[in-house]
């Protein structure tokens, strides 16, 4: 299953690589190839792109017509925005996985033999994977839901956009169609740019714990907070709980305040529950930040991510360049 998850998120990779819009026809012809289900295509696609040629537009169209793909004018514009949005949720999902049992392998380092007996941490693991079994099966339920999404037709695919889909409804922020844009534009910022990768450390618990609607709610205070810390740069719900900011011509070090100050005010924010008003505690998260200039935008994002990821798993509520 994994495996499935890493080829949608390396198809959107080699989208953004080659400087090809996210439309279902260019996605499917990313999956086809690099899943090897058409051998033919593949050896076009690297005869097309050797020596570091991008794959261009009118290339992609004319393999698609070879390979008896359906024409884009066939498509919908509600497809488009379904196969882009339950793919990032498929992405979303497989960061919450890596999130339990990241959690479940620092809770294990953590015990000390010499405070309990070998029963006790014997009780204290068995706890924690069941835990971590129910969270799995939770997601794997949705991921049949999605599956079942995308093969019946259904009216709801934008209701997480804008009508234009160019803004994020929950939080208003971008949408990540405008993002993979605003991405393929920076390879000719002429000052350099910087990305900041910022996640939520403990989502999946809170979802857990409170439900989603809270989750939500929190996820509506993390824009905010970045939102006004890094006033007047662009602020995109990269996916379910991963938020990307983008700072053109601005130093690594400056860009890094900006957001360790909105980590700082995220901690020092009072959550509470709709209703009664119970706190639900102080709630995190970690970032991390690449610059780049006249080089490839998804290198600098894999970096980003790669740090924001070593964070929480440092403990998280940190900030890394």
């Amino acid at each position: 299953m994994k495996a499935k998850f890493d080829r949608a998120y390396q198809a959107l990779e080699f989208l953004l690589n080659h400087h090809l819009d996210p439309t279902p026809l260019h996605y499917e012809l990313a999956l086809a190839h690099l899943a090897g289900a058409h051998p033919g295509l593949s050896r076009q696609i690297e005869q097309l792109t050797e020596d570091g040629l991008r794959l261009s537009a009118g290339d992609a169209a004319q393999l698609a017509r070879s390979h008896g793909m359906p024409r884009e004018g066939q498509r919908l514009e509600a497809a488009e925005a379904q196969v882009l949005s339950h793919t990032h949720r498929l992405e979303t999902l497989t960061n919450e996985t890596q999130e339990i049992t990241g959690d479940f392998g620092r809770d294990l380092a953590r015990m000390p033999v010499a405070e309990g007996s070998l029963a006790d941490l014997t009780r204290q693991m068995i706890t924690r994977l069941t835990q971590a079994e129910h969270d799995l099966a939770g997601m794997a339920s949705e991921i049949v839901d999605l599956r079942r999404q995308i093969h019946t037709r259904h009216d709801d695919a934008q209701s997480a956009l804008s009508p234009d889909g160019a803004h994020d409804m929950l939080t208003e922020t971008s949408s990540r169609q405008v993002g993979d844009v605003l991405l393929l534009s920076l390879a000719a910022e002429p000052h350099g740019y910087t990305l900041a990768l910022s996640k939520l450390d403990d989502l999946h618990l809170i979802n857990n714990r409170y439900g989603r609607t809270v989750g939500d709610n929190v996820l509506r205070a993390m824009a905010s907070t970045l939102r006004q810390a890094c006033e007047g740069h662009e602020l995109i719900r990269w996916t379910g709980d991963e938020f990307l900011t983008i700072f053109r011509g601005v130093s690594l070090h400056s860009a890094h305040d900006m957001i360790d100050a909105a980590r700082d005010a995220m901690v020092r924010r009072t959550l509470r529950l709709r209703g009664d008003g119970t706190p639900i505690g102080t709630v995190t998260f970690s970032a991390g930040l690449a610059a780049g200039r006249g080089d490839d935008p998804a290198e600098a994002l894999r970096r980003s991510k790669g740090l924001a990821l070593n964070a929480m798993a440092s403990g998280g509520n940190v900030v890394l360049t």
